[in-house]
């Protein structure tokens, strides 16, 4: 199993010290279905990463609005755009690292596991036991830079929007593993109605 850093990401488009009201909002995205970190919950994003950065910079003064976008993808867009201010918990990658600032402290180390159908198991020892296989991805999220490298390189990757739609291609056989979060991966399994007996 991999192990990625999730990190609570603050953006450099509000400037803390210089806040002149008590109160003011700043707005925050995540994740519309990552949880227990981040997941959708009406027009919200809740979970463990909002939760902190209310906490946060609820101590600094400000309220934090939770807003859900249609996507992973389209979140980190809003905040890139400086539309939104706030990424809630998520891993650190060069790209990222051009239009968000990081927290040091992290979140969370999350293992990241490889769910494949129970029918079409593999071998999966090394990285290189998955070359030439066909992953299934969401939109904007990162692995880690060696590993987003290697299946850029190695793998047949494919995107989609949501996670449903990636469980729904490996029921099909259209791609072979997703890789997933662990603790979000379970989560999902049982929420899509993949847990078997």
């Amino acid at each position: 199993m991999m192990k990625k850093s999730m990190l609570l990401i603050v953006v450099i488009v509000i400037a803390l010290t210089g806040a002149s009201d008590a109160g003011e909002v700043i707005s925050g995205c995540g994740g519309i279905a990552y949880p227990p970190f981040m997941w959708k919950e009406g027009e919200r994003i809740v979970g463990v990463g909002p939760e902190i950065a209310e906490i946060i910079f609820g101590e600094l003064g400000f309220k934090v609005e939770s807003r859900a976008f249609s996507s992973w993808s389209r979140c980190m867009q809003e905040v890139k755009k400086g539309r939104t201010d706030i990424l809630f918990a998520a891993s650190v990658n060069d790209e990222r690292s051009k239009f968000a600032d990081f927290t040091e402290i992290c979140l969370s180390e999350v293992p990241v596991a490889i769910f494949v159908w129970k029918e079409r198991g593999f071998k999966f020892e090394k990285w290189e036991d998955l070359t030439g296989k066909k992953m299934g991805k969401i939109l904007g999220t990162t692995y880690g830079q060696k590993f987003d490298a290697f299946a850029e390189n190695h793998l047949n990757v494919s995107r989609v929007v949501k996670p449903i739609q990636n469980f729904k291609r490996l029921e099909k056989g259209r791609v072979d593993f997703l890789p997933i979060g662990l603790y979000a991966g379970r989560i999902q399994v049982k929420e899509f109605g993949y847990e078997g007996p």
